[in-house]
């Protein structure tokens, strides 16, 4: 990715290092600081700052040239890397303003995908209903589009919440498919 990189910034192409700035960032994000020689928390979390930063850099180049799918992406990742950092306020923020933009360029992965993302933050945050509410709405558009890793992450979702309101059967139903999707993809 930083050779991509560095050949797009040769190139002048701010959507190619936008994109490649989101790739690095998601880099640090699933993989902490490989260059960090602290514990695994400090690496960790060194790692999450340069995502932060990976990001919203790109987020700055998307604005500028006006990539609202690009914007909502940079968004939606930000908020991600705030949520990994515990904090939640900006990371339902950030969250928010994506969704806003997937639904009004009518992006419906990108929709399914955020409404999983704050799905998850209201179920961690006992907010049951609202989870439910979130991740049944990112399940039929997943189905309508018919994404299986959309279709996996929000029926894991309604899986775990499901089993926190007792509803068993609910919870396996939605267990199974969330198995079922993600197989499939593998």
């Amino acid at each position: 990715y930083n050779q991509t990189l560095n050949i797009y910034e040769e190139l002048g192409s701010k959507n190619g290092i936008a994109y490649s700035l989101n790739n690095i960032g998601m880099i640090y994000y699933s993989q902490g600081d490989p260059d960090c020689e602290d514990s695994e928390e400090v690496c960790r979390s060194k790692g999450l700052l340069k995502a932060l930063d990976y990001h919203k850099r790109s987020l700055k180049i998307r604005e500028e040239i006006g990539s609202k799918s690009g914007i909502a992406s940079s968004l939606n990742n930000i908020g991600g890397v705030y949520r990994s950092q515990g904090d939640i306020s900006k990371a339902m923020e950030y969250h928010n303003r994506s969704l806003i933009i997937y639904e009004n360029i009518s992006d419906k992965m990108g929709v399914s995908n955020t409404l999983n993302n704050i799905g998850n933050i209201e179920f961690n945050r006992g907010e049951l209903m609202q989870a439910l509410q979130h991740g049944a709405q990112g399940l039929r558009i997943a189905r309508e589009i018919g994404s299986p890793k959309h279709i996996s992450t929000n029926s894991l979702l309604l899986s775990k919440v499901s089993k926190m309101q007792g509803s068993y059967q609910r919870a396996l139903e939605m267990y199974e498919l969330h198995i079922q999707m993600r197989d499939s993809i593998n």
